[in-house]
């Protein structure tokens, strides 16, 4: 579960990234694309 700033929870599931590889705490994007929604480490 992806827990937003303004306290909504999300939960996506996408392809396995070897290059995105995420542990409980990360900040992450959700970046929302024309019909997907894409999860990446926040920079």
């Amino acid at each position: 579960m992806i827990k937003q700033e303004d306290g909504q929870q999300v939960m996506i599931i996408q392809d396995l990234d070897s290059g995105m590889i995420f542990n409980a705490g990360d900040e992450v994007r959700v970046v929302y694309l024309q019909g997907s929604v894409r999860v990446d480490i926040a920079m």
